[in-house]
């Protein structure tokens, strides 16, 4: 694929390439003028938190719109139509509502904690920091793992070829054709829809109330406001702003499924498939059809435009993850750990910082290493959703009932984050790596058996029923442990205020 690299960038034209160009040195431009105000590590962290509501509506947008997101948003518009944007659109007034509530928000800043983990070490321990800390880590750079390679085989299949139009009866009839249980249009009838259906949705409901801000991939968004209020405000207009950025996206995978599907520009259809089919990956085709096909459709000016906004997309979240995972790394894993040795020297604000830039590009390498060799298997948002609950499946009871349940015990959490990543871990390796290249081979030696030979060529769970699934354990771990557990109850104001002065 690096080869292809300078013949995806031949094809565009000097019109493209100079809209990228001075895009690009915008951008670095002004990365390099705003260097001089990082003058400590709370600066580096979370912008010494002095941030308003507008700089934190644009900053949520920015790191989540990425080009990956694009990608997936495309996969599953693909594969269910319209009927996606419908049972979607629940989301909108969910985020509303817990924008405007403050919930979280302002129990989380009560306690003055810079990230998530600080917080776990005031409501359980230090040792529970570190653990919880190390899986945030873990499940952040094995989520951040393939931004890489999705951004990397976007652009190069994005080449530029003549335009194409698809008149709206076209992409209706086209859309009406899909199988029943399979609509592409109505949204009540995708039942058999193996991935994106209704069940797909309501997981979603539960995990968007469930992991409300204990994702910490944006963790110095979450602590650079100047106080809650600014805060909350923020999340409220970036409800508002990510309505509007995300109602283009579904047309362009829509788009592309009329093209693969409709006889009306047959020479476009039959190069975008041959691309398709020289992959000689089933998934990797999906992944990559909506890329392709707008590669095809798409004139000389646009072509440079879009692929602009896919660059800043992906600079823009790239940079995001990199500086949150790397941050945490450090913060909430080795310094923590550090002082379990009994390493109780402080760092200079000038060591520290260089320890944070070199964390960061730690993780900028095991991504890129991680791309290359890594075999996905799954669509990027099961990916997502299964890798997020290798530290979201217990985070979420953790960090919920740290802030407003008493009777919640150090006990309880360990069990939570234990059950929730062990079965997340092995949703990764099931999906990924054993079913795909495992079972192959198992059905060949036992060919006899009948029961191993009808074993389904994929996984009964995807990565979002198995990341539901460790949602719901880890909360029974957590209340059944706690209740359980010698643990006294707690005055929950007095001791996070006590423990945050």
């Amino acid at each position: 694929m690096l080869a292809m690299l300078p013949l995806a960038l031949t094809n565009l034209s000097a019109i493209d390439l100079g809209i990228v160009g001075v895009i690009l040195a915008v951008v670095v431009g002004a990365a390099i003028y705003t260097r001089r105000y990082t003058r400590s590590v709370a600066d580096f962290l979370s912008a010494n938190r002095c941030a308003g509501r507008y700089l934190l509506t644009l900053a949520s947008g920015m790191s989540g719109l990425g080009a990956i997101t694009i990608v997936a948003q495309w996969e599953q518009v693909y594969q269910a139509g319209f009927s996606a944007g419908f049972w979607g659109q629940m989301m909108a007034p969910l985020g509303l509502i817990l924008a405007l509530s403050g919930w979280i928000i302002y129990r989380y800043r009560e306690t003055r904690s810079m990230t998530l983990a600080q917080l776990m070490e005031k409501r359980y321990s230090r040792k529970f920091r570190v653990f919880s800390g190390s899986l945030c880590w873990i499940s952040g750079i094995l989520n951040f793992g393939i931004f890489p390679a999705v951004t990397a085989r976007f652009f190069i299949y994005f080449l530029d070829l003549p335009v194409y139009t698809f008149p709206w009866e076209v992409i209706v009839e086209t859309l009406k054709q899909a199988p029943v249980g399979q609509s592409k249009l109505n949204p009540f009838d995708i039942d058999r829809l193996p991935d994106f259906n209704i069940g797909f949705f309501m997981m979603m409901l539960f995990i968007a109330i469930y992991n409300f801000m204990v994702w910490q991939g944006t963790q110095g968004y979450n602590s650079s406001a100047i106080n809650p209020h600014e805060a909350k405000m923020a999340g409220i207009l970036a409800q508002f702003r990510s309505g509007v950025t995300y109602l283009l996206i579904p047309l362009a995978a829509i788009c592309a499924y009329v093209l693969m599907n409709a006889p009306i520009h047959e020479a476009a259809t039959l190069a975008t498939q041959a691309t398709l089919d020289g992959l000689g990956d089933p998934q990797l085709a999906k992944q990559l059809t909506t890329t392709v096909a707008l590669s095809n459709v798409l004139p000389v000016g646009i072509m440079g435009l879009f692929a602009s906004v896919m660059i800043m997309a992906a600079v823009s979240t790239d940079t995001t993850y990199l500086h949150s995972w790397g941050s945490i790394f450090i913060q909430d894993v080795l310094m923590p750990w550090r002082s379990l040795r009994g390493h109780q020297d402080r760092l200079t604000p000038k060591l520290h910082l260089r320890w944070l830039k070199r964390s960061i590009i730690g993780v900028a390498i095991f991504g890129w290493c991680f791309s290359m060799l890594f075999p996905l298997k799954e669509f990027i948002l099961m990916y997502f959703q299964v890798t997020g609950a290798i530290f979201l499946g217990g985070g979420g009871a953790v960090l919920i009932g740290a802030l407003y349940w008493k009777r919640g015990t150090t006990s309880g959490a360990w069990a939570a984050m234990i059950t929730g990543s062990s079965l997340a871990v092995s949703g990764v390796l099931i999906n990924n790596v054993l079913w795909p290249k495992v079972l192959p081979s198992i059905k060949e030696s036992y060919a006899g058996t009948e029961w191993i030979t009808n074993l389904p060529e994929t996984f009964w769970l995807n990565g979002m029923q198995l990341g539901f699934l460790s949602s719901l354990t880890a909360i029974a771990a957590y209340i059944i442990v706690s209740l359980m557990a010698p643990d006294p109850e707690i005055e929950m104001d007095d001791h996070l205020t006590e423990k945050s002065s």
